[in-house]
């Protein structure tokens, strides 16, 4: 990293001290009595200070001085912090070993105490250190003087609230501006070398950091042209770390999709040469730093073993990097390389970065504020044609007014002398001093992290917490102050941000490897990363480390070695050799607040004396195949925040667990748990308890509802073996996540189990909810007293009949008697949501019709976007009756929300659909529901997703409302038992990419449902018994079919089945094909296939000659389950057919089944 200039950021640290500090002065503990005039004294000490703190911040960027002052004050904040806490420490313990007793015993426990021994060493030992660090604040505030440092009054909010840099070659920015003509350039260079007979080609992209060189790269790689040229396509962040071994695994595993178990690397080299063998491939080595020149040369001599025209893309900051490719020979004996001539990425010109500047700084207000276009100009030329920084300027102007604009552009810090790529800097160090403090502190701790490292937002924001940068304030829980701090950084480009696919919510994250460097400059070595081969000791400075435990045990070592005073210490690689002695090295490590050991995975077992480290606030066990926690973890009365989940072995937790006072996070996740200690019910200040997948917990607590802070409860999404919830649960006032809540067969009023109606205390709840065993409310009044109609922030309700636990029954609604039918449409009239409900899924519901509610859905649900009915033999309408005087009236409702974009109707079979469905539909199920002409399915402009089951009726499915499908990517067909043909499907021959054929005992012919499908991508044709052969008609014009599945059809004649026309096949499944004894000739001739795979083939014994010829896009075979002598003759290095497959990824499989 070039030089930069560092800052030092004491205010939020400071201020927490004080808040630490205060609390203290004010507790009434014997234990403090001693030492209350020197706190006093600290505390003003501490006012006067933070009044000048700001300015001493801004200070510190021009003036070295300040910043050693800040340095000295920072220091000694952190040793009055560990004394305070201690002392904290002390005054929580005594409080609890004097809770539970009564009056008399704690008035003779607080007599006693003043005269104990040992309390009376501590007092004065804790005397003279407050003493001492009263003295040390003293006589740095009085330096203060020297500096002119004014006084700032900082409001304490979170304004604005309301490199890590692992690559992939996942696109994830919206826009991309100016990199058209360099992105064509380098494919044209890219398609000319793939028609050339040179082995390999490499095409270095050299560019400053900042300048969207991995952007440009992931977009080449998904660009169609390139995806077309290229049968296999790698990417690899190489980032510092230039290991042979390292990246010829990374290389291994990307290309075969699992992990590379060798170890050594001769055979590692083997293995990926075979893999590379006669494919023409596409490397992309992103982000590379190493310039020495026989790696390169060794890597580039592994890489020649590709097809001719394969290619090779280098993105580097490092000219030296570029020379050392340069240098590479062009011809090795037979083989021949191509160094392509450099592409230096420039600026961005003026215009573009305006362009990117206004997406960040405006939104969808655009440039509508003429003096803020002007000033906005200025800014962005500052850049200097950088999009990092036109992105992180952009971010902090947004929602700004014109007066903060021009603060912006008239900063000093413009003015700094920076050199090389650090001209940049400034801005970044700009957006940086515009955060509040609050984000200063947080976004400087992220530098603990290594590169090519993604964050997770929920274990980040409880580092924070432990570390005490964040805390509660006003209205505003810790841990939603947390994920507001993570927003706005991220919201600030400080954060690159990694949604996840399915929600889309923001879980994890990146940092650009030049955010890294800036997070590293503010932190003066605070946080250090450990590497493998690196180790050296600790210097006094150092109080977060992240370690990579390597076999050798010189780094924990080092460890053992370290200071005491260490605060994180984060496992981020590790090596079971070392565990055992890791944990006999940590035990001095006195003032840790954050122990981090996921995924250490053969801990086993804690020692003892993990009760000693008074000061811990986070403790990570996950998935470290730990069995039992000691009885000392109830010692550990500061902790926050306890993870354990991922350990299956864990059947019981300690009662000590309930000594945790101060627990507010407990993830109990896929652990083996069946019954929680009662204890649990003491952590009065657990906000989160996780229980998802415990699968075998049966029970919870009876006193759960002493748990007043609990927020949010999470369980197996069906409720898994519970047969109820404990009485009182609706006392939790403060619940907002309840994803279950199982309805017992028993009687609430014996005191033991919640009814229903205590969810309508419950009046937080958010998200999603499952409510279970509806067949056990007897009374409207109490559904109606669950009061979801009041629920607003509920989004997902599952309102379920049934409920699979060992207490239970199953509901069988079709035989429920009258008077249970009457009470379930009664019950479910009393289940209403709330109208801002998202997703809707009824299951098992026993009546004949619906609700009022269910029924005129589109007034009484308009945001509804999921509806899911299942299991209902006796609904036979949309319809709402209501009785006056005997009589009974029929109104007739059949609307469902204009918002609706998925519609689900599985095993409904008298439900007639409504006439006319919502035009929004996008995705539509039908399972044996009545509606025999798919009348429903017509005029339904927007759907692209399309599943039938079971029409028994039709020998092909009517062909008129598949003709107006103008949108349809995906046909499911399934269970059809009298379907013999496939419907003409011309018309979605553009848009159609995935059918599945399944369980259609009578199809005999699937030729002209195939048609033109041209842009068929996946066809399964699974269980069709009839099914006797697929014509060369019916494949001719599936020219993009990526994917076919021939399953389970006994009497097809795979032999004859053409395969020359399926240009594009990448995977073929040939699954319980008894008609097949060889494989079909015409495979060889598919030049792209990826994959073939092999299961219970019962009569294939041998294969062909030409397998071992066949074209080199093949890598993976797979044989499972098929004829025991095929399996033999296969068998690695020692069977007759090896040799045909030996160049290939085999997965032998034999089942014990002859």
């Amino acid at each position: 990293m070039a030089s930069t200039v560092l800052q030092v950021v004491v205010s939020p640290f400071l201020g927490t001290i004080f808040d630490n500090l205060s609390s203290l002065i004010s507790a009434e503990f014997v234990l403090l009595r001693g030492v209350r005039k020197d706190l006093e004294k600290l505390s003003n000490t501490l006012s006067t200070i933070r009044l000048v703190l700001e300015d001493a911040e801004l200070k510190q960027i021009k003036d070295k001085t300040t910043r050693n002052w800040l340095t000295k004050l920072k220091d000694a904040a952190y040793d009055a912090d560990d004394i305070l806490d201690e002392c904290s420490f002390e005054a929580l313990r005594l409080e609890s070993d004097v809770g539970g007793k009564s009056c008399s015993k704690q008035v003779s426990d607080s007599f006693s105490t003043c005269f104990d021994f040992k309390q009376i060493m501590f007092r004065r030992k804790m005397g003279i250190k407050v003493k001492e660090i009263r003295e040390k604040f003293e006589e740095i505030a009085a330096d203060r003087f020297k500096f002119h440092l004014s006084p700032v009054v900082t409001e304490s909010k979170v304004e604005g609230l309301g490199h890590d840099r692992e690559t992939s070659s996942t696109l994830t920015e919206p826009l991309i501006y100016g990199r058209d003509e360099d992105k064509e350039k380098i494919i044209e260079i890219l398609l000319d070398n793939g028609s050339s007979q040179s082995n390999l080609s490499i095409c270095p992209i050299l560019g400053i950091g900042g300048l969207g060189k991995t952007t440009l790269a992931q977009w080449i790689y998904n660009d169609e042209k390139v995806v077309k040229q290229f049968g296999t396509r790698i990417w690899i962040c190489v980032s510092e770390d230039f290991s042979l071994k390292r990246l010829t695994k990374m290389m291994i595993e990307y290309i075969s999709e699992k992990e590379c178990d060798l170890v050594d690397l001769d055979p590692m080299q083997n293995h990926l040469k075979k893999l590379l063998t006669g494919k023409k491939y596409l490397l992309v080595l992103d982000d590379v730093w190493d310039d020495d020149f026989e790696r390169w040369n060794k890597m580039m001599y592994l890489l020649t073993c590709g097809d001719k025209g394969s290619s090779v893309i280098v993105t580097t900051r490092l000219q030296t990097v570029v020379n050392s490719i340069n240098g590479l020979p062009a011809v090795r004996g037979a083989m021949s390389c191509i160094i392509n001539p450099t592409h230096n990425l420039k600026f961005l010109f003026e215009e573009d970065s305006w362009h990117l500047f206004k997406h960040y700084a405006f939104g969808i207000d655009d440039d509508k504020n003429q003096d803020l276009i002007k000033i906005g100009q200025e800014i962005v030329r500052k850049c200097g044609g950088i999009p990092l920084a036109v992105k992180a300027l952009g971010s902090l102007l947004h929602f700004k007014g014109e007066e903060f604009w021009r603060l912006v552009r008239d900063n000093e810090i413009w003015n700094l002398q920076e050199h090389g790529e650090n001209t940049i800097l400034p801005a970044f160090r700009l957006s940086y001093n515009h955060l509040p403090p609050l984000l200063r502190q947080c976004f400087a701790y992220c530098s603990i992290y290594p590169k090519d490292y993604d964050m997770e937002k929920e274990e980040l924001i409880h580092h924070w917490m432990a570390n005490g940068y964040i805390h509660s304030r006003g209205g505003m829980e810790v841990e939603d102050i947390g994920d507001e701090i993570f927003n706005e950084l991220l919201r600030r480009s400080f954060f690159q941000s990694m949604p996840d696919s399915r929600t889309k919510d923001i879980m994890w994250c990146k940092m650009h490897d030049l955010m890294h460097d800036l997070a590293c400059s503010v932190t003066m070595n605070e946080c250090l990363i450990v590497k493998v081969g690196a180790v050296r000791d600790l210097s006094q400075t150092v109080r977060h480390v992240s370690l990579s435990c390597d076999e050798s045990p010189a780094a924990l070592d080092m460890l053992s070695r370290s200071q005491p005073f260490l605060r994180t210490l984060i496992f981020t690689k590790y090596n079971y050799l070392t565990v055992d002695l890791f944990l006999s090295s940590f035990s001095r490590l006195k003032c840790l607040r954050v122990l981090d050991l996921g995924s250490l995975w053969n801990i086993r077992s804690l020692p003892p004396w993990i009760g000693h480290l008074k000061h811990l606030r986070y403790l990570n066990l996950c998935n470290t195949g730990i069995a039992s926690l000691p009885k000392s973890i109830g010692s550990l009365i500061n902790l926050q925040i306890l993870v354990l989940s991922l350990n299956e072995n864990i059947v019981s937790l300690p009662p000590s667990i309930g000594n945790l006072k101060s627990l507010r996070f407990l993830d109990l996740s896929l652990c083996s748990i069946r019954v929680l200690p009662e204890s649990v019910c003491s952590l009065t200040n657990l906000q989160t308890l996780k229980l998802r997948y415990c699968c075998k917990l049966e029970v919870l607590p009876r006193e759960m509802r002493n748990m007043r802070s609990l927020r949010c409860l999470e369980m197996e999404w069906d409720g898994g073996l519970l047969s109820g919830m404990p009485n009182g649960i609706g006392q939790l006032a403060r619940l907002e996540t309840l994803t279950v809540f199982v309805v017992s067969h028993l009687n609430p009023k014996n005191g033991v189990v919640a009814g229903i109606q205590e969810l309508g205390r419950l009046s937080k709840l958010k998200g999603e909810l499952t409510i279970r065993g509806l067949q056990h409310v007897h009374d409207a009044t109490a559904a109606q007293e669950a009061n979801l109609r009041s629920k607003m922030k509920l989004t997902e309700l599952n309102l379920w009949w049934s409920v699979g636990g060992d207490n239970d029954r199953q509901v069988d609604s079709s035989h429920s008697s009258s008077e249970e039918i009457k009470v379930s449409k009664e019950v479910l009239e009393g289940l209403q949501p709330h109208q801002n409900l998202h997703k809707l899924w009824i299951k098992q519901y026993p009546d004949a019709v619906f609700p009022s509610w269910l029924g005129n859905s589109a007034a009484a649900l308009p945001k509804l976007g999921t509806l899911t009915l299942t299991d209902m033999p006796n609904v036979e309408g949309w319809s709402s009756f209501s009785s006056e005087r005997g009589a009974t009236s029929e109104v007739v409702v059949h609307q469902l929300p204009s918002s609706l974009k998925k519609l689900v109707i599985s095993k409904c079979p008298k439900l007639t659909l409504p006439t006319i469905l919502p035009l929004s539909i996008e995705e539509l199920s039908l399972e044996r529901c009545n509606d025999p002409t798919l009348h429903s399915v017509e005029k339904l402009p927007h759907l692209s997703y399309l599943e039938i089951h079971g029409f028994d009726e039709h020998e092909t499915l009517p062909e008129a409302p598949l003709q107006s499908l103008i949108c349809l990517e995906t046909l499911v067909i399934c269970n059809c038992s009298k379907l013999k043909r496939l419907p003409t499907m011309d018309n979605l021959a553009i848009t159609l990419t995935t059918l599945r054929i399944n369980t259609c005992q009578e199809l005999v012919t699937i030729t002209e449902g195939l048609g033109n499908l041209t842009s068929l991508k996946k066809l399964h044709i699974i269980e069709c018994q009839s099914l006797k052969s697929i014509i060369e008609s019916a494949m001719q014009h599936l020219t993009a079919l990526e994917t076919l599945e021939l399953n389970g059809c006994p009497n097809l004649e795979i032999s004859a089945v053409d395969f020359q026309h399926l240009v594009s096949l990448r995977a073929l499944r040939l699954a319980r094909l008894p008609q097949l004894t060889s494989i079909p000739e015409g495979i060889q001739h598919i030049t792209t296939l990826k994959r073939l795979y092999l299961l219970e083939c019962k009569n294939l014994i041998m294969l062909p000659e030409w397998l071992q010829r066949l074209p080199p896009a093949l890598v993976y075979f797979d044989i499972v389950r098929c004829h025991p002598d095929l399996h033999k003759r296969c068998d690695n290095n020692k069977g007759e057919d090896w040799h045909k497959i030996s160049h290939l990824q085999v997965y032998n499989e034999e089942s014990s089944l002859s």
